[in-house]
């Protein structure tokens, strides 16, 4: 995701998945790092069909839900929305009160049971930028990264997978909403925008995708000229990771969430990238990679988000470079790495995995650029170490191993370790601590991830 967001918190002037605001704290340094804490146990989403009507602010929706192994119970966040009737496997139960979240109790702890609810879901506006934002010129969601409860009933992890399905209603202008996803996804990957849209055809990438973009009036210029290198960047992602996961098509949808912000955000099949950044390549190509990076292999916990925002940082300079020749690693390093490193408040440890789910990502300095930025040039540092070629070949064998499923960061790089030779393992160690244990960027982080192999 890519995006600072809103007024109201400190800007995250990165790109990734959606960049909220950030606070700031440190983390000591570990020469040896702490064990990584385990994911913690949870019920199971598995299956969600979820409908909107962008009018009434009203939703309904079909949900299968797997118990928690510990209470026995079943439930759903909507502590942001109104439940207005609820069923479990077809039997009426009471709507939980305002602010709370639905909790219900099976007759069986082991069997999947089924919710059916309606609910009333409120406008929220870009200064919140927390559920359904009217004011958005013509509307659109934003649920990243917990924000889910206040527009569906979900579970928010990012590390809950279930296959979804988004349908929207709207008497005014055009709805982009995703219908079945195709594959098992996280709560935040889902999205809606409304809006005069015109649709660009862009082709076909090598593996039968096609790719179309949508963009607001008078805006058919600005999205060619970011979309121009999408298609041979989506093949590159293909041939490197695997197929693209979400079914047939690509869509790239402009979202104006007013003038502060930036980026986009990974709503595969329809990514939403904002107006101002509609015309960069990079935010568009790096959206394109979240497909297999964040959404399809998912993160175990916030703790490990440079799984996905580093690795598709990284991604989306290999795929630009194999697009169309385009050299990221310059902007990378002056216009983000240089001054993140210069600020204390932003210049935090990338991989804090000795706690998993203990922290809010709207309110940890995690939120700012270090999984994005220190964590795509850990990744350049092991390509020089391993060979660029060999560095692709390795993530794209653990994407493919490890999609549809959740990992830690620590897994990715036990598995580099593993394809390591003896020789190679120290440098990996050493770029482990340098750009992911440490709590400040190394003395000289400018030029180590400026040079190298490309």
């Amino acid at each position: 995701m890519t995006l600072p967001a809103a007024r109201r918190a400190p800007a995250r002037p990165w790109t990734g998945a959606l960049l909220l605001g950030a606070a700031c704290a440190g983390s000591p340094a570990s020469k040896q790092p702490l064990p990584t804490a385990p994911p913690p146990p949870g019920q199971d989403l598995l299956e969600a069909a979820v409908h909107l009507d962008l009018d009434t602010l009203e939703g309904d929706g079909r949900f299968r839900v797997r118990p928690d192994p510990l209470t026995g119970e079943v439930g759903l966040a909507t502590s942001g929305i109104e439940l207005l009737s609820v069923t479990l496997d077809g039997a009426p139960q009471p709507p939980p009160a305002p602010g709370d979240d639905l909790r219900l109790r099976p007759a069986s702890a082991r069997d999947p049971v089924e919710i059916e609810a309606q609910w009333a879901f409120p406008e929220r506006s870009l200064l919140t930028a927390d559920g359904w934002m009217a004011d958005a010129r013509g509307g659109a969601s934003l649920i990243w990264p917990h924000h889910c409860p206040r527009l569906f009933p979900c579970a928010p992890s990012p590390a809950e997978g279930a296959r979804f399905a988004l349908t929207a209603h709207s008497d005014h202008g055009v709805v982009l909403a995703p219908g079945e996803l195709g594959a098992e996804a996280p709560a935040y990957q889902l999205g809606v925008a409304r809006g005069d849209y015109t649709r660009l055809d862009l082709g076909q990438s090598d593996g039968g995708v096609e790719v179309f973009a949508w963009h607001l009036p008078a805006r058919g210029a600005a999205a060619r000229r970011g979309t121009g290198s999408l298609v041979a960047a989506l093949s590159f992602l293909e041939r490197t990771l695997g197929p693209y996961p979400y079914g047939s098509a690509l869509h790239t949808v402009e979202v104006d969430w007013g003038r502060w912000s930036w980026g986009g955000i990974e709503h595969h099949p329809m990514v939403h990238v904002a107006t101002f950044s509609f015309s960069d390549p990079e935010v568009q190509v790096h959206e394109a990679a979240h497909a297999w990076t964040g959404d399809h292999l998912r993160i175990a916990c916030w703790e490990d988000l440079v799984l996905s925002e580093g690795t598709t940082t990284w991604l989306a300079a290999r795929a630009l470079a194999a697009a169309d020749g385009t050299d990221l690693w310059p902007r990378y390093v002056d216009e983000f790495l240089v001054p993140l490193c210069a600020d204390p408040e932003l210049d935090t440890v990338t991989l804090p995995d000795q706690t998993c789910g203990q922290i809010d990502l709207t309110a940890h300095p995690l939120g700012g650029g270090a999984p994005y930025f220190k964590g795509a040039c850990f990744f350049e540092e092991v390509g020089d170490l391993l060979g660029p070629a060999r560095l692709e070949a390795a993530v794209g064998r653990f994407v493919r191993d490890r999609g549809g499923g959740a990992a830690r960061m620590q897994d990715l790089i036990d598995h580099l370790a593993d394809e390591a030779t003896p020789a190679e393992r120290p440098g990996l160690d050493a770029a482990v601590q340098d750009w992911l244990r440490a709590p400040r960027c190394p003395a000289d982080a400018a030029a180590r991830c400026r040079s190298g192999r490309r």
